[in-house]
């Protein structure tokens, strides 16, 4: 359905700004009257990139915009604030566009629509596991909630992420000022000095030779280098678009030293925190496992839920799926079998995702403090290269002045 902009004014005489999303100019008209205010202007809305609502490019919404949504929409429930008033609410004090996908579930509730399905309209901005829960909420009468649950876990999930971030940053930081630093001296300082050196006419040491090779390939061919560069970095994104290729290259990943056992551990981290949390809000196992598949972005993780999905389905265990796992450890595959022996998945899971929320922590400490000396090294080693080439002529000549 189209969207429309509005500048209304309440009967109070204050001026209110929003969209709404109607099936016609005159219906959407007739909506803000029958809502009791006066419309100044009435137009179709224009988003970025003309995009329609439930177009909207993933994360549109942060974790930490839909975490607080979700605690300030909890609160108003609790101190008695209708879910619409809620919502009005909360739309002024929320992203723009953010603003807009509320705008319409305001306008879908009171077509009739329940809560949860409003959100499912919107799907990449709330997730088949908030849909889920809110939708558990709405039939257990728990809402509030689940809303607050759903906000405490999008907030671990966002620190979690942001640890992870800030382990990745650190190195590319260092590694683009170390690529600044070594083009510059490559492009600018290098061949003004080697100019110098050629006019003495003496013979250059090979490693000032090499020096001078690839001085004059970047100077001379950097459209060539520019053009591969990007050329490459296009063929491997569309490359890994393809299922086969990334499948491959999640498997990679997860093997790769350091790095692969902090990737997995926060897979880990994140499934037992999505599990625990689906499963005491009332969500069905295997519903709560097909959830948790459909929100993972690691390939051989959603393989290995989709296995577990259907082991379940088909009336078996979990724990000698997750036995044959090329994600978890031997070690999560008997917890879990403990847990359900006892029937204390929940709590099992619960205490699972604590651990290895623990183990993220060190393991991104580990993996700071491995490849920082790793990057300080190579980049002492090339600039260290480029000053010993650049003496070693100037310490032949000083030797046959004497």
């Amino acid at each position: 359905m189209p969207v429309f902009a509005y500048t209304v004014r309440d009967q109070a005489g204050h001026r209110l700004r929003g969209t709404l999303v109607a099936e016609s100019d005159t219906d959407g008209r007739q909506s803000l009257r029958d809502r009791g205010l006066w419309i100044e202007r009435f137009a179709p809305a224009l988003f970025q990139g003309q995009l329609a609502l439930g177009q909207l490019r993933p994360r549109a919404a942060k974790d930490e915009h839909i975490a607080e949504f979700a605690r300030l929409l909890a609160l108003m429930l609790r101190s008695g604030v209708t879910l619409a008033d809620a919502l009005d609410a909360l739309m002024a004090q929320v992203p723009k566009r953010f603003g807009a996908v509320l705008q319409d579930i305001r306008e879908r509730l009171e077509a009739g629509s329940s809560f949860s399905a409003a959100m499912a309209e919107h799907p990449r901005v709330f997730g088949p596991m908030f849909v889920a829960s809110v939708r558990v909420g709405e039939r257990a009468g728990t809402l509030e909630t689940a809303l607050r649950e759903l906000s405490e876990y999008l907030k671990e999930r966002h620190t979690l992420t942001s640890k992870l971030t800030t382990a990745a940053v650190y190195p590319l930081i260092l590694l683009t000022v170390a690529a600044g630093v070594v083009l510059f001296l490559m492009s600018y300082v290098i061949p003004q000095l080697l100019t110098v050196l050629e006019a003495t006419g003496q013979q250059l040491p090979w490693s000032t030779a090499l020096l001078k090779s690839v001085s004059d390939t970047v100077t001379g061919h950097w459209p060539v280098i520019v053009l591969g560069t990007l050329g490459s970095v296009i063929t491997c994104a569309l490359a890994i678009r393809h299922a086969g290729v990334r499948r491959h290259w999640h498997g990679l990943l997860l093997r790769v030293p350091i790095l692969g056992v902090l990737l997995r551990k926060t897979l880990i981290a994140q499934l037992t925190q999505q599990l625990s949390m689906m499963l005491a809000s009332g969500i069905a196992f295997v519903d709560a496992v097909r959830i948790a598949r459909q929100a993972t972005r690691n390939v051989v993780l959603g393989e290995e839920l989709q296995a577990m999905e259907r082991a379940v389905e088909a009336g078996s265990d979990i724990a000698p799926t997750l036995a044959q796992s090329r994600v978890f450890p031997p070690l999560v595959s008997r917890l879990v079998a403990v847990g359900e022996d006892s029937g204390e998945l929940v709590q099992v899971l619960g205490e699972l995702r604590e651990g290895y929320e623990t183990e993220v922590r060190l393991a991104v400490t580990r993996f700071s403090a491995a490849i920082e000396p790793v990057l300080i090294i190579g980049l002492a080693t090339v600039v260290g290269f480029i000053v010993f080439a650049t003496l070693m002529p100037i310490l032949q000549a000083t030797r046959g002045m004497v």
